[in-house]
């Protein structure tokens, strides 16, 4: 427990009573505070818990000087020995003192969402000038200050409030979002070794933002949603009840559904103990299906991707790519909170694109469609068997030449002639080896002009044998 401004020292002045003393002592938990006397003529302040069965009382020794024939002095008050009221602190919406009033609207709208640290209420108040001033009055006036925030209004009687209600520095039309409870239950445990803090958990709201808890000055507790935009929505504090059990652990039954037990019906108790968040993972445009190729890797499948919370907000974890038991492949988010949210998989498919490769390459498969073309077919050349003439029985001209097949890849077969005796690399070409037997005929024609004829009785040289003779020449002896 805390004694007020942490003294505990105090002055009993003229009708005031030593129990006056206790104004101004706070404890973490519901309960009340007496004041007692020792028996050697010592006080001591004592904190009674509410639930003596899981608390114990605190008892806090004081100083206690009695002035029974002297008046407080003024503006005094029993919280020690500082006895001037404080100033509370009070925080205007968003930082903003300026308001627009519109059509149908009354200038006491302009207090919505302004809070203070201490229990009090707000009202708006016109100065004799026309100003304005938003004014805060504590619950305690004895020991703090009301506090006045000037303000600038401007009212517009003729104009409808734009839709969507609120610009940037008005609040009387703010949007309240809906705040859901977990089971719709208000009513909570805390066990040994948790924190409030752990009842926020699987508390949801209509628009982004988060949730915190907040004790208030009696002791009693809220769970207050602060949107994201709180220039738009207001912030919403729920009340719930709070029972510490500090030194009992969690039974290891209760499901968080509302109940303490599988077996037993919600009695507005929800469990504490934190419940793991699925994420929701989304992919870039909700795609589950990639191609690879044109420099896109796998890598690259997981960018963009996220992971949310029900109310929108960002989870922090990291995505990578692996395989299932049944081998399909899938996107796997694994958060840096493993405590708080689950694993997430999500199935996806992956093809390659083979017309789109790096560098141009090309499978196997395309490099055979690429050379298997069909080349037209050429004739075989028949060989070539040139005239040959018997001259006095020798025969002259071109040796027969021959062709020789060859089968090309391409499937063109190309003839190539061949001359015997000839090597393969002087084999002359088809106009050459022309022009070359009509030399050869010219030369014979003129060898037999050199030799010239015969005298008709004249026989054959000495030396020479007779050759047959030619088929034209006996078909003319037999003629």
């Amino acid at each position: 427990m805390t004694a007020p401004n942490g003294n505990t020292s105090f002055t009993v002045y003229k009708g005031e009573s030593v129990d006056d003393i206790i104004s101004g002592w706070q404890a973490d938990i519901p309960g009340t505070f007496t004041v007692k006397e020792n028996t050697d003529g010592s006080y001591v302040v004592v904190f009674t818990p509410q639930d003596t069965s899981k608390y114990k009382p605190v008892e806090t020794s004081v100083t206690v000087d009695f002035q029974p024939t002297t008046d407080r002095p003024t503006g005094g008050g029993n919280d020690g020995e500082t006895d001037t009221p404080k100033t509370p602190t009070v925080t205007a919406p968003n930082g903003n003192t300026s308001f627009t009033v519109y059509k149908g609207e009354s200038v006491d709208d302009i207090i919505s969402g302004w809070q203070a640290d201490i229990p009090g209420t707000f009202t708006v108040k016109e100065n004799t000038d026309g100003s304005y001033v938003v004014v805060f009055t504590p619950e305690d006036t004895s020991k703090y200050n009301p506090v006045e925030t000037s303000v600038t209004v401007d009212f517009q009687p003729a104009t409808d409030r734009p839709t969507g209600g609120g610009n940037e520095n008005e609040t009387g039309k703010l949007t309240t979002p809906t705040v859901t409870v977990p089971n719709g239950n208000t009513s909570f445990t805390v066990y040994k070794g948790e924190t409030p803090e752990n009842i926020v958990t699987g508390w949801t709201s209509d628009i982004p933002g988060k949730f915190s808890v907040k004790e208030n000055a009696d002791g009693s507790y809220a769970v207050v949603f602060t949107p994201e935009d709180t220039s738009k929505y207001e912030t919403v504090e729920t009340n719930v009840t709070v029972d510490f059990q500090p030194t009992t652990d969690r039974p290891t039954d209760v499901t968080g559904s509302g109940g303490s037990s599988p077996d037993e019906e919600g009695d507005g108790e929800t469990s504490t103990t934190p419940t793991k968040v699925t994420p929701a993972v989304t992919s870039p445009n909700g795609d589950t299906s990639f191609t690879l190729g044109d420099g896109k890797t796998v890598e690259d499948i997981i960018t963009g991707w996220t992971a949310t919370d029900e109310a929108g907000n960002v989870i922090s974890g990291s995505f990578t790519i692996s395989e299932n038991d049944d081998g399909e492949t899938v996107v796997v988010f694994t958060p840096d909170e493993p405590e708080k949210y689950d694993v997430v998989k999500t199935e996806i498919s992956i093809e390659t694109n083979p017309t789109s490769r790096p560098n141009g390459d090309t499978t196997d498969s395309e490099q055979e469609t690429e050379t298997e073309t069909t080349a037209p077919f050429v004739p075989t050349p028949a060989p070539v068997t040139p005239s040959t003439n018997n001259v006095d029985g020798v025969e002259t001209g071109t040796p027969t030449t021959t062709v020789t097949e060859t089968q090309v890849e391409n499937g063109v077969t190309e003839g190539t002639p061949e001359i015997p005796g000839t090597p393969e690399a002087e084999q002359p070409a088809e106009g050459e080896q022309k022009k070359e037997e009509e030399e050869e005929g010219e030369r014979e024609e003129a060898g037999k002009k050199d030799e010239g004829e015969k005298p008709e009785g004249e026989g054959t040289p000495e030396g020479e044998e007779l050759g047959e003779p030619a088929e034209g020449e006996l078909d003319g002896e037999a003629a």
